[in-house]
């Protein structure tokens, strides 16, 4: 097990202003490691709601995610996790460009949710990771329409969404 060597960070303010709207105060942190030898990016964001049902170029989540995948792939690494709120499942159209990336959902798709909005239970919050890695989950604690969140025992109006995760291929040195 290697230690992670902090090479760069980025704070993304995002650009979604438009003409009805200033600008969301949302953003996104970026930062890339060494780890193993190998460049990783993290990308960490909070993506703003929007009702379903709204057009993909009204969205503000959806232009923000869109702004943040243009800026990882902008960065010379192979290996990506975007996480975050990203206020919307993981099977919306919201993320397709983060799955266009070769990202794709670390929970595998378990709908476990993270967030209880008046009654309606969602999984919003997730870990995307690139094909080279692999994730142990933790399992989301679980909740129901009755489980108050925030509370005394979640600061949160979401629970945490734990990841471990490691390169599927290791190098071992020796060209295997």
């Amino acid at each position: 097990q290697s230690a992670a060597v902090l090479i760069d960070e980025e704070r993304l303010d995002y650009s979604d202003a438009d003409l009805d709207e200033p600008v969301s105060g949302h953003l996104a942190l970026i930062t890339i490691l060494e780890v193993s030898g190998r460049r990783l990016g993290v990308a960490n964001t909070h993506l703003k709601w929007a009702p379903p049902g709204t057009p993909h170029s009204d969205h503000l989540g959806a232009r923000q995610i869109d702004e943040l995948s243009a800026l990882c792939a902008a960065h010379s690494c192979a290996s990506w996790v975007i996480c975050g709120d990203l206020n919307c499942t993981a099977d919306s159209s919201i993320l397709d460009g983060v799955r266009a990336a070769g990202l794709v959902d670390a929970h595998g798709g378990l709908a476990s949710p993270t967030c209880n909005a008046n009654g309606n239970l969602r999984k919003l919050d997730h870990v995307f990771i690139t094909g080279d890695m692999l994730a142990d989950t933790a399992p989301i604690e679980p909740i129901d329409e009755s489980t108050a969140l925030p509370s005394s025992c979640h600061a949160s109006d979401h629970l945490p969404v734990q990841v471990t995760l490691r390169w599927r291929y290791v190098y071992s040195g020796d060209g295997l």
